[in-house]
């Protein structure tokens, strides 16, 4: 059975040195480092790992084997580079942490650099983390794998209202 937000909502995260904040912070480091002796360690058996719909290899990934070899090996033979930055944890509460951040990178086949939000929600238990969601606008990936510079690498418009007249 994979583990999934209702299987592990009765989890005491208590149980897990400094909760579910720890392997999450530590999955960040690994990957960033390509230590991927680190990351399997931190994956739970049963880990639902879910890629959002256009992202390169998106899908639903259940378990190591699935993450790793299957889902990390498709996903990154798109890119020269990419690293998960975390600008932000602003949520985290029992087994649940949410991040705010950026992969930024480039891409393989048009070298085209990339910088786009992500949001990822994950959950933990007994120091392994067992659910990922990510959230990404995936037309910007998509943009810089086409070779067009996407727009999330260019200074954002900024809106300061004041121009209209309220009636």
């Amino acid at each position: 059975m994979p583990v999934t937000p209702e299987t592990t909502a009765a989890h005491d995260p208590a149980t897990a040195p400094d909760g579910a904040l720890a392997p999450v912070l530590a999955w960040y480091d690994a990957i960033s480092a390509r230590d991927w002796d680190t990351l399997r360690a931190l994956v739970h058996p049963q880990m639902e790992f879910v890629v959002a719909t256009g992202f390169p290899a998106g899908g639903r990934y259940v378990g190591p084997e699935a993450i790793f070899d299957d889902f990390f090996v498709r996903s990154f033979a798109a890119w020269n580079a990419i690293t998960p930055a975390v600008d932000e944890i602003f949520a985290a509460t029992g087994d649940v942490v949410v991040v705010r951040g950026r992969y930024v990178g480039r891409t393989k086949e048009t070298d085209t650099p990339f910088d786009v939000p992500f949001a990822h929600l994950w959950r933990a238990r007994d120091g392994r983390l067992t659910w990922l969601q990510q959230y990404i606008d995936t037309a910007v990936i998509q943009d810089a794998i086409a070779g067009r510079e996407p727009a999330a690498t260019r200074p954002p418009t900024v809106h300061t209202g004041g121009n209209r007249e309220h009636q």
